[in-house]
This record gives C-alpha cells, sequence and structure tokens, in this order.
C-alpha cells in the first residue's frame, strides 16, 4: 500500500527537503533567495569575497562554490518567477533558523498568488524536531489541494 493513498495516479505534485530530510511542499527553497542576495553581498557562509569580480572560486565549508555559480545566482528572477505561479503552495519555515531568516519565507507569501504560510516558532532550518507535526502538517495540505 502506498504511503499516501490519495496521491495514487496523481504526477501534478512536487516535493522538497532538505538534504532528503522531511519535506516541504510545493515550495521554491527560500534559500535560492538566500544565495542571490548572499552573492550579490559577496558572501556565503562565513566566506567573503568581491561580489563585482568574484574569484574562480570561493571556499564554503566542504566544497567550493565556482564563480560562474555566483554571476548565475546573481540574476536569478526569484520572485518574478513565483510569482507567475498560480498553483496552491504551502510554504512551512522554522523561525529559529538561523541560515535563512523568515523574512525569506514571507516574501515568498506575498509573491505566490494562492499560498499558505506556516512558521513553527520552535523549529531551525532543518525543520528537525517534531517531525510528526511538520508531516502532519504536510499531509493535511496534500490532502485537502491534490484530492
Amino acid at each position: 500500500m502506498p504511503l499516501f493513498p490519495f496521491l495514487s495516479g496523481r504526477t501534478s505534485y512536487e516535493v522538497f527537503g532538505p538534504y532528503g530530510g522531511i519535506a516541504t511542499t510545493l515550495v521554491l527553497p527560500e534559500a535560492f533567495d538566500r544565495e542571490k542576495d548572499d552573492a550579490l553581498a559577496g558572501q556565503c557562509m562565513h566566506a567573503r569575497y568581491d561580489a563585482a569580480n568574484p574569484p574562480a572560486y570561493v571556499n564554503v565549508l566542504f566544497h567550493k562554490l565556482g564563480r560562474r555559480f555566483i554571476l548565475e545566482a546573481q540574476q536569478l528572477p526569484i520572485y518574478e518567477t513565483s510569482s507567475k505561479y498560480s498553483g496552491k503552495v504551502c510554504i512551512i519555515q522554522g523561525r529559529k533558523d538561523k541560515i535563512v531568516p523568515v523574512s525569506y519565507a514571507e516574501r515568498y507569501h506575498q509573491s505566490y498568488k494562492d499560498s499558505e504560510l506556516t512558521i513553527f516558532e520552535d523549529e531551525g532550518h532543518f525543520l528537525n524536531g517534531n517531525k510528526a507535526r511538520l508531516t502532519d502538517r504536510i499531509v493535511t495540505f496534500l490532502k485537502e489541494n491534490l484530492a
């Protein structure tokens, strides 16, 4: 029996999750917005660089961020793209997120035509605290909007 029987036969849904963790639904990850802002400011995590003339690469944690990525991130049409989407959107954000501030989720909520914003006050970036509550929110959204 499928995990979500109410989705059986449906192909018009998307589910995203941080690094394969518990998923949020129908959301353009706010991380792309943060990446654009960071690329324009010349920073990524704790690395700093000249935004007008990025180096060939920047060391970020355990990987290298390339110049091409930085230059493309500076041009991403984040809100322009999301504002054109007319389907239902569920945005789930942790208030204690130190990587992507809640303001990004709020801005996406304003840009989408039909969105629901849920902010979990006691969650951080990975939404890995109360998994039952998160799963319930996702399943409720999917049942209400894909049934």
